[in-house]
């Protein structure tokens, strides 16, 4: 069904951009933004893919040291997880709590260590909606545990979000707080 098609997108849009949150951009990522299907979608959004001129070994140095002023530091980064940025340290409540949704699904392989990161939720968030289109009666639990887990460990990146498109250097990671927004809030529906 369109239902079903939608939310197969929106999980595969999801796993695209926890990846882009949990690494820098390497040449296979940058590639398939630029596959026609893909980059159509992601500048509707609102993201930006380097031109293909510029694909270079100096691009992805930009867009390396771009992650890494923005998201690794070491001073004056933007960490992209969820305990930062509500309680002031890593490894906090947010943590643990969403660890805890991640226990409620046995064979759920979180993609990282810091539970609470942005990537790892949203990947977290792809699996659900995985889930639920897969219907039946896990498809109707999975699709509440996502509003949940939305509302819990979600909301938090707007600040995040807001932050990133301020003080990124390049379009890219610009576009990329601005897409993650537009995902955030389709996940809340």
């Amino acid at each position: 069904t369109q239902h079903d098609s939608d939310q197969t997108e929106l999980a595969t849009t999801c796993r695209l951009v926890a990846g882009f949150w949990l690494n820098e951009v390497d040449q296979n990522r940058l590639e398939l933004l630029r596959d026609l299907q893909v980059q159509s979608a992601w500048s509707e959004l609102g993201g930006s893919v380097p031109a293909e001129e510029t694909q270079s070994p100096e691009t992805l140095d930009r867009l390396a040291a771009d992650y890494c002023q923005l998201l690794i530091g070491p001073k004056k980064h933007l960490p992209p997880v969820q305990s930062v940025w509500s309680d002031h340290t890593f490894q906090a409540k947010a943590a643990s709590s969403t660890g805890r949704f991640y226990e409620l699904y046995a064979g759920y392989q979180p993609p990282g260590t810091i539970f609470d990161h942005l990537g790892c939720q949203l990947h977290f968030a792809a699996f659900l909606l995985d889930q639920v289109s897969h219907g039946q009666d896990h498809g109707q639990a999975a699709s509440q545990v996502l509003a949940q887990f939305q509302r819990e460990h979600l909301t938090w990146a707007e600040q995040l979000l807001d932050r990133v498109t301020q003080k990124a250097d390049t379009e890219f990671y610009r576009g990329l707080a601005i897409v993650t927004g537009k995902l955030i809030k389709e996940l809340s529906r």
